[in-house]
């Protein structure tokens, strides 16, 4: 919003706005149309070509024009009723600002209030909807004060169990190891091998009575493959050395 506009631009206002009748006087077919209003404010605007006023705020300095005429009519008034000197107002624009409102100043005073309450349906209808939002947020907040924790899932935070690695576990990382380190095919062979010896180990522990033979398959060493290179390694993995197990009977 602009200052307080000078005593000449107050003079170029009143004469600007004694131009156009759509905004002071009641009779006219436009004074209740917007858009001939508003075309009517930018135009003094241009006119006035006064710097940080814009044409919002034309309107409240035509408001203010009026109330300062209202002002000062009223202290010329009194003056009169008074029955002494009667005031005359030193203001240069009175007497241009009484050619439009001087007629009745009243009505025309009155016809400022009606400006009023044509915009007012518009304002009501905002504070109208800032009142629902405000009580639709009451409403939600109610709400969420009357939710209990239990209706809430807590998430549960349940302690694992630590798993602990033993000789089993290190020993089959070893055998994992030793594993990735050998060729493709003599990979396969030992897991065969190791198959086989587990296999044999679990059909002993499931025939404790009996005095079994067990044929475990030994897989030859890596030292005696670098000693005879030229042999083939699936050859040498053949090679088994057959161990008697024996288990004596359990006692009846």
């Amino acid at each position: 919003m602009a200052g307080r506009l000078s005593e000449l631009q107050m003079c170029s206002l009143v004469k600007a706005y004694k131009e156009y009748e759509c905004l002071w006087k009641v009779t006219n077919e436009n004074y209740k149309n917007r858009e001939v209003r508003d075309k009517a404010y930018r135009e003094i605007c241009e006119k006035l070509n006064i710097p940080r006023v814009n044409v919002s705020d034309i309107p409240q300095k035509i408001k203010n024009l009026r109330t300062s005429y209202c002002t000062e009519q009223r202290k010329v008034e009194a003056s009169i009723k008074a029955g002494g000197k009667v005031y005359k107002p030193k203001q240069a624009w009175f007497s241009i600002a009484h050619e439009i409102l001087g007629n009745d100043s009243k009505s025309q005073l009155d016809c400022e209030q009606n400006d009023e309450i044509e915009i007012e349906p518009e304002t009501n209808v905002t504070k109208t909807n800032e009142v629902e939002t405000q009580k639709k947020i009451a409403k939600l907040d109610e709400i969420a004060t009357k939710i209990t924790p239990q209706t809430i899932p807590k998430k549960r935070n349940e302690p694992q169990t630590k798993y602990e690695e033993d000789e089993f576990d290190v020993y089959g990382k070893y055998i994992a190891i030793s594993l990735r380190t050998m060729p493709k095919e003599m990979s396969i062979i030992a897991r065969m091998e190791l198959q086989k010896i587990m296999a044999d180990i679990q059909l002993r522990a499931l025939r404790p009575r009996k005095m079994v033979e067990i044929p475990v398959t030994c897989v030859p060493s890596t030292s005696k493959m670098a000693e005879d290179p030229l042999d083939d390694p699936l050859d040498n993995m053949e090679e088994d050395i057959s161990l008697t197990l024996k288990v004596e009977e359990e006692e009846d």
